[in-house]
């Protein structure tokens, strides 16, 4: 049996997975889920989930993408339910993420369920934790597994759950619904309680087992393959043609998202910050710009710039408040060093990207006595001959140079502008 599991161990024939990792739906018999966080849900997504955590409140690049995937899964759903497959729910209380607009928002349902349908069909999800079953519907094939009685800590008001279109399978008070499954389109849809031990794995494939049935199939014998039913010959041809626009169009479709990622990362230019992210963007930019640029991952500094005008050493900087002058102390320390290892005389340049998360009219902050750089570190930079950058600067020359208005020579006096300034360099083109 194939089974898809997320947020959760122990299911011996279960695959482990993610909303964004997992195969569609329908390539399972029955999918298993606990969503109880959005880690839970979307795995290690490598866009920036939170603006504010404290407040629960998320990107709008991520409440887009989690909204095209939650649309993708709800039919995926529909698709599994009518191929006669199931989805089992772990009762997780309801909760929701916005954007700080409040234009955009998901829930830890939105997979399942559009916006509206979850209350209209089971009213609320309430928190409260508790152990007491006073019902279990003695004749269901989940049974066996509820009887174990695990603790729940969500519940489903008695008077708001559309009793036309959901059985009950678990209560207590008469007044908390445990446990319930669809009676109608819905019917392969079950809800258990919240709690889930690893060591009950084994008895919960049983249930689903029960729930679905036997569904083996007799593989076809190889005579049987060979031979070809009225009409099958002119559909498999037909087939074959469309399989080849398909793969033609996926592979074109390929290189169109290759390309489009590729864009897509100039904007860390404009926000990014680290090692991983911030420094190659800039070597990448200053490369399109003619420069020759080297990373030094074994070394303290963050690459190794070479141009006709000569020998530079890079810092990069990606900070939420002012670039402050240790920076330049670090630049400093590296450059003497490649005197005392090569004795090789270079350049500073100080890459900043100030205030990365404010919008680029509000850098520094409007209202605020705070500045880009510290008045240190341009003082210093003056005294030391380092030029200092701004990435947002640099990404508007990348956006001249993709856009094929650079000349060759309008590029080389920029390279010249970069290597023979020093404090606070403006890129621009007359």
């Amino acid at each position: 049996m194939k089974i898809l599991s997320i947020g959760l161990d122990g299911i011996p024939s279960a695959t482990r997975s993610d909303l964004i990792s997992a195969n569609v739906f329908q390539d399972y018999e029955a999918i298993v889920v606990k969503p109880s966080d959005l880690h839970t849900l979307y795995g290690e997504y490598t866009g920036y989930i939170f603006s504010n955590r404290d407040l629960d409140i998320i990107t709008d690049k991520f409440a887009s993408f989690a909204a095209n995937l939650n649309f993708q899964r709800r039919q995926q759903v529909k698709g599994l339910i009518e191929n006669n497959g199931a989805v089992i729910c772990f009762l997780q209380p309801y909760l929701s993420w916005r954007t700080a607009d409040k234009t955009g928002w998901i829930s830890n349902y939105s997979w399942l369920f559009d916006i509206g349908d979850i209350g209209a069909q089971l009213g609320n999800i309430v928190y409260g934790t508790g152990t007491t079953f006073d019902y279990i519907n003695p004749s269901h094939y989940f049974t066996e597994y509820l009887s174990t009685r695990p603790n729940w800590t969500a519940h489903i008001p008695a008077d708001s759950c559309d009793k036309t279109k959901w059985k009950i399978i678990a209560s207590a008070f008469r007044t908390h619904l445990l446990s319930v499954a669809g009676t109608t389109e819905t019917g392969r849809i079950i809800f258990l309680p919240s709690e889930y031990d690893t060591q009950n794995g084994e008895l919960l494939e049983q249930c689903i087992r029960k729930l679905l049935g036997d569904k083996d199939i007799t593989p076809t014998p190889e005579w049987a393959i060979a031979i070809s039913v009225p009409g099958q010959d002119k559909i498999r041809k037909q087939l074959g043609e469309i399989d080849a626009q398909f793969d033609a169009i996926n592979q074109e479709r390929s290189s169109l998202v290759s390309q489009n990622t590729a864009l897509e990362s100039w904007k860390w230019l404009l926000y990014e910050t680290g090692k991983h992210r911030l420094e190659p963007i800039v070597h990448k930019a200053l490369s399109l710009l003619g420069c020759k640029v080297q990373p030094q991952p074994d070394s303290d500094s963050d690459g190794r710039v070479e141009t006709e005008f000569g020998i530079a050493l890079l810092e990069i900087e990606g900070t939420k408040e002012t670039v402050k002058v240790e920076k330049i102390s670090q630049l400093l320390k590296n450059i003497a060093n490649l005197l005392a290892q090569e004795g090789v005389t270079a350049k500073g340049i100080l890459v900043g990207n100030p205030f990365r998360l404010e919008d680029l009219p509000n850098r520094p902050p409007n209202n605020s006595q705070k500045k880009l750089f510290s008045d240190e570190v341009l003082r210093t930079a003056e005294m030391h001959n380092i030029s200092v950058l701004l990435t947002a600067n640099l990404y508007e020359i990348v956006s001249l140079i993709l856009d094929t208005s650079l000349t060759t020579q309008q590029s080389k006096s920029l390279r010249g502008r970069i290597f023979q300034g020093k404090g606070l360099v403006t890129l621009s083109v007359p």
